[in-house]
């Protein structure tokens, strides 16, 4: 009965997993990260040659639109803080990275209200453009995101000259076990952050042979550094390699367990309709179908494994609603994973069992009763 339970309550643990690791997947983070890449460009020396790279990318026929940008969301943000007022000590914490270029365009967010950053400010113009989105609006106290468009905003990029230039929609910039805070883009000249990737979203396709068109680009410019880049739709998905890990090994030792299980109910079957021939041939005599045979050897096994459900089902729950509560995004607790675990053990001790009930069911009741 052990390893019925212990497989039962793998089985559900693993559809469970697999059911909010498929939501964590195709969940609308607010924004598009598939065909989106990212290249490092701290190593480039020189803004000559980051603007000729960001040229000569922009050139490649498969490239739909890049920015500079400071991070790809969810990583090496800037923490910084927005207040209400010149006077507040204790303001709104948020995620900020400066950017330069259509960050709106080249990662898909969604815009309410407003525009994207200007792609280039004057050198006298000392103001910070910014991006907000709708957890900082609220903030705010305004009602609409038109409202806030054109408004001043007190960050700390720039307190006395900061201008609310675009509202988006709220985007998980982090993994699905975090709730969605204030983030905010921002350009600016002087600015207190750097760029440090080169955001580029490109057109799908003969994806190989635009990476050695960019390859070329980037060798071209700056032979002195190395190529590298990261595709953002991965990166989100690395976040996720332990539970991916956690749900293989789970079901291996879920299908060990269920088949050291049915090796032991298969003994114990042959076992039964061994002991119990004379019975089976009695009541064969007397007028016993096959059916009822089989119901009498097999209604034994599945009180076992009914009693193991029993058992297994509140564990399963309690561990594995422990485990979706660490995301701040998931599933609700699917009732059938726990059914499709009964079901597929039900089946796989019938499929085990199965030979030795039908040899008894149909065997010569005259030969068990000589035998004896």
């Amino acid at each position: 009965m052990f390893q019925f339970a212990t497989s039962i309550t793998l089985i559900i643990g693993i559809i469970i997993m697999l059911s909010q690791m498929n939501f964590v997947k195709n969940k609308d983070l607010g924004y598009q990260p598939q065909s989106v890449l990212s290249i490092p460009i701290r190593s480039i020396k020189g803004l000559d040659k980051i603007n000729a790279l960001s040229h000569a990318i922009g050139n490649i026929p498969a490239t739909k639109s890049s920015t500079y940008a400071q991070s790809i969301p969810g990583y090496n943000e800037s923490g910084k803080t927005v207040y209400k007022f010149l006077t507040d000590k204790q303001g709104l914490p948020t995620q900020t990275a400066v950017t330069f270029g259509p960050i709106i365009e080249t990662l898909g967010l969604q815009l309410l209200a407003g525009s994207d950053l200007p792609s280039i400010i004057g050198k006298p113009d000392s103001t910070c453009y910014v991006l907000i989105n709708e957890v900082i609006l609220h903030f705010l106290g305004y009602r609409t995101p038109e409202e806030a468009i054109g408004k001043p905003i007190i960050t700390e990029m720039s307190a006395t000259n900061s201008i609310i230039r675009g509202v988006v929609r709220d985007f998980n910039y982090s993994n699905l076990k975090s709730s969605i805070g204030g983030y905010t883009y921002y350009t600016m000249n002087k600015s207190p952050e750097s760029p440090r990737n080169l955001l580029i979203r490109y057109q799908a396709g003969d994806l190989q042979a635009y990476l050695l068109e960019l390859k070329k680009a980037y060798s071209s410019i700056a032979p002195e550094a190395a190529f590298d880049f990261t595709f953002l739709d991965q990166y989100i998905q690395s976040q996720y390699e332990h539970e991916t890990r956690s749900s293989k090994v789970m079901t291996v030792f879920s299908m060990l367990t269920l088949f050291i299980a049915c090796l032991g109910l298969l003994g114990l079957a042959a076992y039964t309709a061994e002991l119990r021939s004379k019975e089976i041939g009695i009541r064969k005599v007397l007028g016993a179908s096959a059916i009822g045979i089989l119901n009498l050897l097999s209604s034994s096994y599945l009180k076992i494994i009914l009693l193991a459900f029993l058992i297994a089902s509140p564990i399963a729950y309690y561990l594995f609603n422990n485990w979706l509560n660490d995301f701040i995004y998931r599933i609700e607790m699917p009732i059938w994973a726990f059914v499709t675990a009964l079901f597929t053990v039900m089946i796989m001790a019938l499929m085990t069992i199965g030979y030795q009930t039908l040899k008894a069911a149909f065997g010569n009741p005259i030969k068990s009763l000589r035998d004896e």
